[in-house]
């Protein structure tokens, strides 16, 4: 399944949206997905129910991890990359962001009935985890009509890994770290002497400015949005390159009035703080073209799955 936003230009969608670095065949994905795969298994310990029935055990069984709700389904690339490194052999019936039905068969496995049951929970913890992330990504773009490109912020429980959830779920990245882009926040303002004369001081230079994917501005009230929009339009940036406004904590209403008077085919804006399922759709109307919430990471909730042994 393809989520395509309406109304956001590629080249943003671009810059927001880090595939590359969010894919197994990235080394620094592997280590991520390895160390929270392990850490799972590891977790666990002797299972004391198998050492019990042992001499009963049949040796190899087959067992299919099923669906117990409808959603987004994410992790299944990470799943794969990671049992292709152990005896126990699968077959996918799915691919990440397909849309899953309650008790649809998901992926089936066979092998020693000792190691599956040792990473039975991993797998579903890990699954479960995921797909609550992009399911939930999926049902604030719907809120959102696939106006506004849909973000995740920093706080995230398991770092890159919820991000690509957000990704498979029809959502952008953002900044993977803080290398990623330039976004200056206002902490990083209230440190300069003089803000926006040392910003121009900044930008006046003909110089190549270390940007990376982005340049965005946070503001906190319409003065400071008025100084930061004008500033923006000063500045030449290679096209591909987007120019981005950050509304911290501003009421939907007020950054409707604010987008409606101040426009450039240049400048994109950004709503941030507080946005949940609750509200979001009171953000739809307001001429921002991404919104970032935390909600998507740290309170999302967990995809239903189970495993069973056939």
């Amino acid at each position: 399944m393809i989520i395509k936003n309406k109304s956001i230009p590629e080249f943003l969608i671009q810059a927001y949206q880090d595939k590359s670095n969010l894919s197994v065949k990235n080394i620094k994905h592997q280590k991520l997905v390895d160390f929270y795969l392990s850490q799972e298994i590891k977790r666990e310990g002797k299972d004391l129910s198998v050492k019990l029935l042992k001499n009963h055990f049949k040796k190899k069984c087959t067992a299919s991890i099923f669906a117990k709700q409808d959603g987004i389904i994410a992790g299944l690339e990470e799943i794969k990359y990671f049992l292709k490194k152990t005896a126990v052999k699968q077959c996918f019936f799915l691919q990440d962001s397909a849309l899953v039905k309650k008790n649809q068969k998901i992926l089936t496995l066979k092998g020693n009935s000792k190691l599956i049951l040792k990473i039975e929970r991993a797998l579903l913890n890990f699954l479960g985890r995921l797909s609550g992330i992009a399911t939930m990504t999926y049902t604030y773009i719907q809120k959102t009509n696939y106006q506004i490109l849909i973000c995740p912020t920093r706080k995230t429980l398991w770092s890159n890994l919820d991000k690509k959830a957000v990704i498979i779920g029809g959502g952008g990245s953002h900044r993977l770290n803080l290398n990623t882009a330039v976004l200056l926040k206002e902490n990083h303002l209230n440190l300069l002497k003089n803000q926006i004369k040392d910003l121009e001081k900044i930008f006046s230079k003909k110089t190549k400015w270390d940007i990376g994917k982005f340049l965005e501005i946070e503001v906190e009230n319409e003065d400071d949005f008025i100084v930061i929009f004008n500033l923006l339009k000063k500045i030449n940036l290679p096209s591909h390159i987007p120019k981005i406004i950050m509304f911290d904590n501003f009421p939907p209403e007020k950054i409707k009035k604010i987008t409606k008077k101040y426009q450039d085919k240049n400048i994109f804006f950004e709503a941030s703080g507080g946005i949940s399922l609750k509200n979001i759709s009171s953000y739809k109307n307001t001429g921002v073209h991404i919104i970032s919430s935390g909600a998507l990471t740290h309170s999302s909730k967990h995809f239903d799955l189970s495993l069973l042994i056939d």
